[in-house]
């Protein structure tokens, strides 16, 4: 575990002034929006820095993963008595810490502009869900981010986050080993990537249609189909996340050559 720390710690330094910045930007955005709670802009600011976020952190690791191995360091890096996909889990680690203390401050900044906003708790929603169901309840925007809801919204985003840096963990591993054409090579893999992961997701969406499983029955309180298939689609989406860094990180291991 010491040396997964001292990697750990080493990406972290490494990209410090990007990380900084972006907690920066993010908290700025926050504390605005946190003085300015009860405002339709306190809220659309206090949801804003979750996009840039999911936006910016996969770009943060498609820089980060390979820099070492298009340098010398590579040769520093290929004599550490540790196995090369090691290197890559703690890049990861590395974004992804950065990347869920990011994703915890915008949420901090939309629960308090939600328990601000005047009127949350008299929003109606009407929800067609299929064609022989309709929810038709009052959902109070309190109940959407202070009940379950809220924490499969939460792991929605995180999901979400891993779901992106593993793919392009992937993407990366590719170009690493080819070494080639690699404009090119970054759209078909995305291409490639994003066909595997919609085509698993309609035989998933397949399959869940035809499930009666309730996955919030063991929770107290009532629950719409959407809240179990938006829980459905996170699960899928963080196990896709799985499959591609573990392929990423496989390739890296077994074919990449310094």
């Amino acid at each position: 575990m010491k040396k997964w720390r001292t990697l750990f710690l080493k990406e972290i330094k490494d990209s410090m002034t990007v990380f900084s910045l972006l907690f920066a930007l993010v908290a700025g955005f926050e504390i605005y929006a946190i003085l300015n709670a009860g405002q339709l802009s306190g809220m659309v600011l206090s949801i804003f820095p979750l996009f840039i976020v999911i936006a910016v952190m996969p770009l943060i690791m498609f820089y980060l993963y390979p820099q070492e191995w298009k340098s010398d360091a590579r040769y520093l890096l290929m004599s550490l008595p540790i196995p090369r996909y090691e290197i890559g889990v703690c890049k990861f680690l590395a974004v992804m810490s950065a990347g869920s203390v990011l994703l915890l401050i915008c949420i901090v900044g939309i629960y308090w502009n939600s328990s601000h906003f005047p009127g949350w708790d008299s929003f109606n929603m009407n929800v067609e869900i299929t064609q022989d169901l309709t929810v038709d309840k009052e959902l109070g925007l309190s109940n959407l981010f202070h009940s379950n809801f809220s924490a499969t919204g939460i792991f929605l985003l995180f999901s979400t986050l891993y779901f992106s840096l593993g793919f392009v963990i992937a993407i990366q591993s590719v170009n690493l080993i080819v070494r080639r054409f690699t404009f090119f090579l970054t759209i078909l893999s995305g291409i490639s990537g994003s066909y595997i992961y919609f085509k698993f997701g309609a035989i998933f969406s397949s399959l869940l249609s035809q499930s009666k499983i309730d996955y919030f029955s063991l929770s107290a309180g009532n629950h719409s189909l959407l809240q179990q298939y938006v829980f459905s689609w996170s699960l899928y989406t963080f196990l896709m996340g799985f499959v591609f860094l573990g392929a990423g990180l496989f390739l890296t291991e077994k074919y990449l050559e310094i």
